[in-house]
Formats: structure tokens, C-alpha cells, sequence
């Protein structure tokens, strides 16, 4: 008889499934079927899992995510966070800008440790693609985060960048 926990749906609030050891079959499985259940989590929690893609997954009802320390490589590898209004995906493997618009409702975003933060403009080309956001790394939206200039590049979707800003 399968266990209560794998019968009824999450209840709304929060999940926290961090530092999972997801190398073993089992439990990997076990985790996507958990995930896959979570359609009214509203915080959600996956830090240090491993994880390189969560595209398949949807949590329209989550306004918090924490996805820090995994390898996901993209925006576009994000699930489907309709409400999201804080995400924070430090130390992950983000290296440009793919998909970052699809996040309409973020207003606190968190990417240190990423290879994208070492992009010329970058705080001025994530605002210029989420004008809505409050919040880069902590930092709250500055006047200079507004004045993009066009001749370190435009805002194209690659890392050809040769220099680095550090903040």
C-alpha cells in the first residue's frame, strides 16, 4: 500500500528539498514524482540537489524560489513560475540571458556565482529585460542600471564579451 505522503497532493506553503543525493535512481525518481506533485507550493527550496533542468516541472502558484548551488545553465531550464517574485539561483552555471524574459512577475532576482555576472552591462541588460525588477543580487535598482550603453555591445543573447565587471 503506498504511503500516505505519496497519495495526497502538497498542501499550499512551503517545500524544502535540499542537498538530496539524487545519483541514485531511486531516489531520483522519487524526487521528480514528488516534484511533479507541488502544484500549490508557494516557496519553494531545492538548494544543492545536482539539478541541471526543471523545465518539465510547473508551480504556478510558487512566489519564492531557491535553486541555489546546482548546475542549471539557462533561464530556459527554469520551470514554469508564472507568480515567481523572488528567485534565487546563486552558484548555478548561467551564462546568458535566454529566457530571463519569461520571468514577468520577478521583482527580487539573485545570481552571484554565475558566469553571467561577469558580462559587460549586465546589471543594466537584466533590468532592461525585466524593467520591472526591484532587486538585482540585493542591490536595488539604481539610476546608473538604467543607462545602457551601446557601445560594450547590445543585448544579444551570447557571452562574446572580453571584459568583466565586479561589484
Amino acid at each position: 500500500m503506498p504511503s500516505k505522503t505519496h497519495t495526497t497532493r502538497a498542501k499550499r506553503g512551503s517545500a524544502s528539498f535540499c542537498y538530496q543525493d539524487l545519483s541514485d535512481a531511486y531516489q531520483r525518481k522519487h524526487f521528480q514524482n514528488i516534484l511533479g506533485r507541488l502544484r500549490n507550493v508557494e516557496q519553494l527550496y531545492l538548494v544543492d540537489n545536482g539539478m541541471q533542468y526543471l523545465h518539465s516541472y510547473s508551480f504556478p502558484k510558487c512566489e519564492v524560489l531557491n535553486i541555489n548551488n546546482n548546475y542549471i545553465a539557462s533561464f530556459k531550464y527554469l520551470p514554469s513560475i508564472p507568480r515567481v517574485k523572488l528567485l534565487t539561483m546563486e552558484d548555478n552555471d548561467v551564462d546568458n540571458f535566454k529566457g530571463l524574459g519569461n520571468l514577468k512577475s520577478l521583482e527580487d532576482l539573485y545570481l552571484r556565482g554565475n558566469p553571467i555576472t561577469f558580462l559587460i552591462n549586465y546589471r543594466q541588460r537584466v533590468f532592461q529585460i525585466l524593467p520591472q525588477l526591484k532587486r538585482l543580487d540585493g542591490i536595488p535598482r539604481l539610476q546608473s542600471d538604467l543607462e545602457f550603453d551601446p557601445e560594450y555591445g547590445d543585448m544579444d543573447e551570447s557571452m562574446n564579451d572580453s571584459s568583466c565587471v565586479i561589484l
